[in-house]
């Protein structure tokens, strides 16, 4: 019983650190990903993006506390080359939609950052990754500590527990389980 008990945490403690599965077929999805910075290159935090195409809105975010958004939309392989516009408090930029026809194993990502009411279309490296590394490390530590504490929580358990011959026997016949030394 134990042992299903550990299974059991040790499988929601895996889905609950996984990644939550996507709306859409993998070409179907389409992300649109950057900075909004100002004139500074200071973080615009809380502003909103929306993306339109043809002029209705097909997606929005709000940044986060370091300008940071992303946008997943759903698009297909026809609207290779469709020109998407992203609007922001710094201003508005045009994008063209950028993917492989047919390709159901790469991610579709696009980045697009505006810096001071400009698009740049490059990965701006500001510090997420790092932040995102640390959460998943602390996370990773809490799942083997839950674990290894679960696991010794059991093992002092089977060992208390009397077996089932021990158990009809008076106290004074019982078998005595030597201890080991820690």
């Amino acid at each position: 019983m134990y042992d299903q008990a550990l299974r059991l945490f040790f499988i929601l403690c895996c889905l609950a650190a996984s990644p939550v599965a996507a709306e859409h077929e993998a070409d179907h999805r389409y992300q649109v990903r950057g900075y909004i910075l100002d004139a500074k290159n200071q973080p615009v935090a809380a502003a909103p993006v929306t993306i339109r195409a043809e002029g209705k809105r097909i997606g929005g975010a709000t940044t986060d506390s370091e300008g940071y958004y992303t946008i997943r939309l759903h698009l297909h392989d026809v609207d290779l080359g469709r020109v998407l516009e992203i609007h922001t408090p710094q201003g508005k930029a045009e994008i063209r939609v950028q993917l492989t026809p047919g390709d159901k194993s790469h991610r579709r990502i696009h980045h697009a950052n505006l810096v001071g009411g400009k698009l740049t279309e490059t990965l701006l490296n500001r510090g997420q990754g790092f932040v995102r590394i640390v959460i998943g490390a602390v996370a990773a530590i809490a799942l083997i500590g839950g674990v290894v504490v679960l696991s010794r929580w059991q093992r002092t358990r089977r060992r208390r527990a009397p077996s089932a011959q021990d158990a009809n026997r008076p106290p004074s016949k019982r078998k005595k389980k030597k201890r080991r030394k820690r």
